[in-house]
C-alpha cells in the first residue's frame, strides 16, 4: 500500500514538473518604470502579458525599444520623470523557456531619477546571470528630433540601419562617433522621419563594439553651422519650465507638426 501511495506521488509530481515546462514564459520583462515603444518594429499588437510585466516572444532574434518614465518623489510633491531617449534592447538568440530583462539602481529620490534617466546604465539578464554581449545588447538611441513623444523611433533606427522588423529593410548608415565618456555613438539625421519603408526580410548586423561603449549610442547634427539652439538646450529649458510652461509648449509643437 505504502510502495503504491509513493508511485503515485512521484507519478503526480512528474506531471506537475512536466505542465511547469510546457507553460514556461519565453520573451521579456519590462522593468519598473520602462514603457514598451517597439517590439520587432511594431508599436502595437504584440503579445503582452501586463499581470506579468512580459512580452511574450518566439525564439530567436527580437528588437525591444523602450522609455524611462515614472513618478519620483514624496506624494505631495513628486514629479514625473522621464528619459529624453529610448534604450533599444538588441536579443540576437532568445532560447525556449527563456526570459530576458534588465536590472538597474532603482532611484530612490526626484534627483536619482533625473540622473539616471540621462544615463540609463543597465545589466541586461536572464535571472539568474547577466548575459553575455554576443547573446543580447544595448544602446541608447539619440537624437535631435524633436522631444521623445514626438519622435518616430522606427524611422530613427532604419535612419542608422539598426531596426529589426521583418518589413524594413535598412538602406542608410548613420555616422559612429564617441561621446566623452568614450561611449559609442550613432547619428540618426532628422530626415529619417521621410525615410521609405520596404518589403522586405533582413535584419542588421551587430555593431562589434563592447557592451560598454555600445551602452549609449546617441545622434547630435549641426545645420550648415548655424548658430541656432541645440536639441540638448531646448530639453534642458524644457524641464527647468514649471508644468503649466510645458504645457503649452507641448500644445504649440503638437499644432506645428
Amino acid at each position: 500500500m505504502k510502495k503504491q501511495s509513493f508511485f503515485k506521488l512521484a507519478f503526480i509530481a512528474l506531471g506537475f514538473t512536466f505542465m511547469s515546462q510546457s507553460f514556461a514564459d519565453t520573451g521579456f520583462r519590462v522593468p519598473t518604470n520602462y514603457t514598451i515603444e517597439l517590439v520587432d518594429g511594431e508599436s502595437a499588437n504584440f503579445d503582452f502579458t501586463k499581470s506579468k510585466s512580459l512580452i511574450n516572444l518566439t525564439p530567436g532574434r527580437h528588437q525591444i525599444v523602450l522609455t524611462f518614465k515614472g513618478q519620483f518623489g514624496a506624494s505631495r510633491d513628486s514629479k514625473l520623470i522621464q528619459s529624453t531617449d529610448p534604450l533599444v534592447i538588441d536579443i540576437y538568440e532568445l532560447q525556449n523557456n527563456e526570459v530576458i530583462s534588465f536590472t538597474y539602481p532603482q532611484p530612490r529620490t526626484t534627483e536619482m531619477a533625473e540622473k539616471y534617466a540621462k544615463n540609463q546604465v543597465i545589466d541586461l539578464n536572464d535571472g539568474k546571470k547577466n548575459i553575455d554581449k554576443n547573446k543580447a545588447s544595448y544602446f541608447i538611441l539619440k537624437s535631435e528630433v524633436g522631444f521623445t513623444f514626438l519622435r518616430d523611433y522606427k524611422q530613427e533606427l532604419v535612419s542608422v540601419n539598426r531596426l529589426y522588423a521583418p518589413n524594413f529593410e535598412q538602406t542608410v548608415n548613420g555616422k559612429v562617433g564617441m561621446t566623452n565618456y568614450g561611449a559609442t555613438t550613432i547619428t540618426a539625421s532628422s530626415a529619417s522621419r521621410n525615410m521609405p519603408q520596404y518589403n522586405t526580410y533582413q535584419t542588421m548586423p551587430s555593431p562589434g563594439v563592447s557592451m560598454e561603449q555600445d551602452a549609449v549610442m546617441s545622434t547630435s547634427q549641426t545645420h550648415n553651422n548655424v548658430n541656432t539652439p541645440t536639441y540638448n538646450e531646448l530639453v534642458r529649458l524644457y524641464n527647468k519650465a514649471d508644468d503649466k510652461t510645458k504645457l503649452k509648449f507641448v500644445k504649440y509643437v503638437m499644432s506645428h507638426e
